[in-house]
């Protein structure tokens, strides 16, 4: 067995290669994270570039130069979706144009001040 006086020695070993062991494991966190936002760049990079491509090929596809017919279809699908997306343009400004109307004319259409209903008043039928 070992000495009491070793044991200020011993502890203070102890406390070293604890703080050597912190330390290793901070450094590795801190590589870990650096690694990390590293590789979401990237991905981000790589997401821009397939956006890029597409629209590339889009172009492409809109002067009738695309011959694959997996990117035709894609390129088609999003002709739909453009398609779709304007209709639903319009018909959101018809509503706008339909509420600003209103506003301007005071909020009320006479249509739904009077509708089916007599046009007198309660003050006129007596």
């Amino acid at each position: 067995m070992s000495e009491p006086a070793d044991f200020p020695e011993r502890a203070f070993q102890a406390a070293q290669n604890l703080i050597k062991k912190g330390a290793e494991v901070a450094r590795q966190q801190t590589r870990a994270v650096r690694l990390q936002t590293q590789i979401s760049r990237l991905r981000d990079d790589k997401r821009k570039l397939y956006s890029a491509m597409g629209q590339k090929v889009y172009a492409l596809f809109q002067k009738d130069l695309v011959r694959n017919a997996d990117l035709r279809l894609l390129c088609q699908q999003i002709t739909n979706l453009d398609s779709q997306i304007g209709m639903r343009e319009e018909e959101l400004d018809q509503i706008r144009r339909h509420s600003s109307r209103r506003d301007v004319e005071g909020g009320v259409d006479a249509e739904e001040m009077h509708g089916d209903h007599d046009e007198s008043g309660p003050l006129d039928r007596m």
